[in-house]
């Protein structure tokens, strides 16, 4: 029955998206809903012709979350889903069509900059001192051709220093300018550390070498199976220096490494103040029963009197949260929950939850825990490490030199359980994901859990490699070091606030650290060349007649990787499959060294079959038509080949089986002919790397 009943407290709060921290009285709660109703259709301009309204309320000691929705069951105007607080802060926005609409053009009609400029007043209305304080993070990248939106991420700026934890999310239609999605995360009230106290660059520089440092390590390998479904490729390994100590910062106030362990990257709703310019609309009747339902809750007070007597526990049982929600199950129900604990003599914990209807204090469910593990740790840290080791020797003898204990983080004192990591270690290089966890039980002073990983085959050899001078330079020039902002909770702080700004200085994001130890260069996570998701500029297209198609295709990601096109060349299959394959998966993973992978997912799309596969032979157009009308999955239709009329004046030189093919692609105006009245298609020249960018951005956006 206990079970049953935590089983049904969890479920409750987990989808009313409850915060875990307790709630003040809210006895105002409905005029606060007015307010925030009022204000949110005055500054996005909600029509009053919805028939629908729905809300949600979610509270805390903070702050009260209002989840406001209009919904047009006409389906003429766009569902709209709005969180605000109660001091008039807006935390986001949703607006959905109930049909989709297909534009009439897959090219977009809002640019970029018009879209972010879009982006920039909406924050603007809703907060201008905001809107003052972020900077966008959408670095020249290529765009997603297959969205009909712009997606848009602003960073936080506290001065000229970035707090990356906090930021705005956002999307605009692409071709009605509309703003789709909005999500604010933002601390109003924080105390940011003083900049001016900080220590220099170089002196955090320094301290990172002496206290984190980089290490040799044999990185794994990895492909992701998304990217390319069914793959089983064998892991390998490369030589790059990282560090062990990852999730480590410099602070920059001490100048001592920290942990970011308890580092969160995106906060809690955002909570501020707000002026609620609430008169000029009024409140609809939908509206005003929704207000309604919140309306006469009871005081906290008087509901912890109820929960007590019902639970029978006196004030020795501390009230440690209290949450105020809409019951999942009765969206018309507004419930208080309640979560009390009691120390026992310090060696343990008594816990009761209790839920109660808001407004008659009626009791719906409660949980009151009693049977407590007794006990108190009877060995230090020290001593459990000792244990940790002499287990590992027990079972591992020939491991003893193999690994090494590396303390990274500020384990709390006397604590009933250690998790002790071993790490792998070849020499004086880590092996990347390999060593022994054991945790200690320090209460019955045993070995509690223990798990090995360990690459059996074969290593590469070390051979040369740069110096780490040289490497500490590629990270702090290449891959860069900031001061930043970042929030961290502090676990040890009970009853009081959880949440601290540090000022640190560590690695941008961005770049990975993986500098290979080989010759310096920045690797991805599957040991080659890491490459920024940039727009690629050709430099040598100038005199393509297919300049602004290639240019185009580059926009959106369906580019070679380097900035030569070489557009006047015959384009080999391979590539051109590359080309077609990235049209397909604009932001894949794989490069042109990955054409092996790319045959065989095109391969599994049936786009090329067997016997087709000639990597290193030119195409003609003929193929390449093929290949576009099969990843449009049009290729039952070409294959019925006598229901195609003679259009061609050259229609003899059509490989059989594909007059259906070429009709398809010419009538989609995928493929031109020389202009003529009965034109002639030369199915069997040999495209150029130009002629097939031509082909392909028609395929594209046609």
């Amino acid at each position: 029955m206990k079970r049953t009943l935590s089983l049904f407290m969890i479920m409750a709060l987990l989808l009313s998206n409850i915060a875990s921290t307790g709630v003040y009285a809210q006895t105002n709660v409905d005029k606060q809903m007015e307010e925030a109703i009022l204000k949110v259709k005055d500054i996005l301009n909600i029509s009053d012709e919805y028939d629908k309204f729905d809300s949600r309320i979610n509270a805390s000691d903070e702050m009260t979350t209002f989840y406001l929705n209009w919904i047009d069951t006409k389906e003429k105007l766009p569902n709209i889903r709005v969180s605000v607080d109660s001091k008039g802060n807006i935390i986001s926005y949703n607006k959905n069509y109930s049909h989709y609409i297909e534009p009439d053009t897959k090219l977009p009609k809002i640019s970029l900059e018009e879209g972010e400029k879009i982006a920039r007043e909406f924050i603007g209305k809703l907060d201008k001192d905001v809107e003052k304080n972020i900077v966008s993070k959408n670095e020249q990248s290529p765009f997603d051709y297959q969205s009909q939106e712009y997606n848009f991420n602003f960073t936080r700026m506290v001065g000229k220093i970035p707090y990356y934890d906090n930021g705005i999310r956002m999307s605009v239609d692409k071709y009605t300018g509309e703003v789709m999605y909005y999500r604010i995360d933002w601390d109003r009230d924080v105390v940011f550390p003083d900049v001016n106290k900080a220590i220099s660059m170089e002196e955090g520089k320094k301290s990172f070498k002496e206290n984190i440092g980089l290490d040799l390590i044999y990185r794994r390998s990895y492909n992701l199976k998304f990217d390319i479904p069914n793959s089983n490729e064998k892991t390998n390994y490369f030589l790059v220096y990282s560090t062990m100590n990852d999730g480590m910062a410099i602070d920059a106030l001490t100048g001592k490494p920290i942990s970011l362990r308890y580092h969160f990257d995106m906060a809690k709703e955002a909570a501020g103040a707000g002026d609620s310019g609430v008169e000029e609309r009024a409140i609809t009747p939908q509206e005003r029963k929704e207000i309604d339902k919140v309306s006469g809750i009871k005081d906290i007070s008087e509901i912890e009197k109820i929960a007590r007597e019902t639970l029978d526990i006196d004030n020795s049982y501390k009230l440690k949260s209290k949450n105020l929600y809409s019951y999942w199950q009765n969206p018309n129900e507004i419930q208080w929950s309640l979560y009390f604990e009691k120390d026992t003599d310090k060696e343990g914990m008594t816990t009761a939850n209790i839920d109660l209807d808001a407004k008659t204090g009626e009791v719906i469910s409660f949980y009151h825990r009693l049977d407590l593990e007794k006990g108190k740790a009877s060995i230090d840290k020290d001593q459990a490490l000792d244990l940790a080791k002499d287990y590992l020797l027990k079972l591992n003898p020939d491991k003893k030199d193999s690994v090494e204990y590396r303390s990274i983080d500020d384990i709390e004192k006397d604590s009933k359980i250690y998790n002790f990591r071993f790490n792998r270690k070849d020499e004086d290089i880590y092996i990347d994901g390999d060593g022994i966890n054991i945790g200690v039980d320090t209460v019955n002073k045993r070995i509690y859990s223990y798990s090995k990983d360990w690459y059996n085959g074969e290593l590469p050899p070390k051979g040369e490699i740069i110096s780490i001078d040289k490497a500490y330079d590629i990270l702090f020039q290449q891959i860069g070091y900031e001061l930043k902002y970042i929030s961290m909770y502090d676990r040890y702080n009970i009853d009081g606030e959880k949440k601290e700004i540090k000022l640190v200085y560590s690695q941008k994001p961005g770049k990975p650290l993986n500098i290979s130890a080989r010759n310096g260069e920045i690797l991805d996570f599957r040991g080659k060349p890491f490459r920024e998701s940039g727009i690629i500029s050709y430099k040598d297209i100038d005199n393509s007649y297919a300049k602004d198609k290639i240019k185009g295709l580059a926009e959106y990601g369906i580019a070679f990787g380097n900035e030569e096109f070489r557009p006047k060349d015959k384009i080999l299959q391979k590539d051109f499959m590359y080309l077609l394959w990235k049209s397909i998966y604009p932001y894949g993973n794989q490069d042109e060294e990955d054409i092996d992978r790319i045959y065989k997912e095109l391969r599994n799309q049936s786009i090329i079959r067997e016997g087709e596969k000639a990597p290193d032979r030119y195409v003609t157009k003929e193929e390449a038509v093929k290949y576009i009308i099969r990843a449009m999955k049009y290729e039952k239709i070409a294959e019925i080949d006598d229901i195609y009329r003679k259009i061609f004046a050259d229609e003899e030189h059509i490989s059989k089986g594909l007059r259906g093919y070429m009709s398809l692609a010419y009538g989609l105006d995928i493929i031109q002919g020389d202009g003529k009245p009965t034109p002639n298609i030369n199915p069997k020249y040999e495209l150029k790397r130009e002629d097939a960018a031509n082909i392909i951005y028609n395929y594209v956006f046609n």
